[in-house]
């Protein structure tokens, strides 16, 4: 990640202007490069499509985010051989329409399927959100089953949010 000095005098006090891959600034809390930079991690850009959950965890994991259908479908197989474990969390929710919208290329992760892809790989996820503001820019999953690993994800994309039901 690479500062842009010449942007910071811009920005407010708690803020800096980082740019990614791509080399397009992006303003982020002062806090978060501290934190990641404390953890020796660091912002990757993920393209924003619906798809980037999947994408940094397929980018942390398998190596390459362009394997991201992959984790995809390791989530939704997860949940559709776990029914019973998701049924109360889903409330009113068909499971197999859940199952079904969420196989689709393109639709944004919800809790459940950040979950689900924690539980399949055994991993717990940290997700790390600068547009969530300073006191909510990290949220942990932690796999209800086993813990071999750790991935953490820094969905850094401008533009539309994805809808959420709930917080994770």
């Amino acid at each position: 990640m690479a500062r842009h000095p010449s942007l910071d005098s811009q920005a407010p006090p708690e803020m800096t202007y980082a740019s990614l891959g791509n080399n397009l600034p992006i303003l982020v809390p002062n806090s978060l490069v501290e934190t990641l930079a404390t953890r020796q991690l660091e912002i990757v850009n993920v393209l924003g499509d619906g798809n980037c959950f999947f994408r940094a965890v397929a980018d942390q994991l398998l190596g390459t985010a362009e394997r991201h259908d992959e984790v995809r479908q390791q989530g939704i197989r997860y949940i559709d051989s776990h029914r019973e474990d998701f049924r109360e969390f889903l409330l009113d929710l068909d499971i197999q329409q859940f199952l079904d919208a969420n196989s689709e290329p393109g639709t944004y992760a919800d809790h459940h399927i950040v979950q689900a892809v924690s539980n399949a790989y055994q991993v717990k996820i940290e997700i790390f959100d600068a547009q969530a503001g300073l006191n909510n820019a990290r949220f942990v999953v932690v796999p209800t089953i086993g813990l071999d690993a750790s991935c953490c994800l820094s969905p850094l994309h401008p533009g539309k949010r994805p809808p959420t039901t709930n917080q994770i």
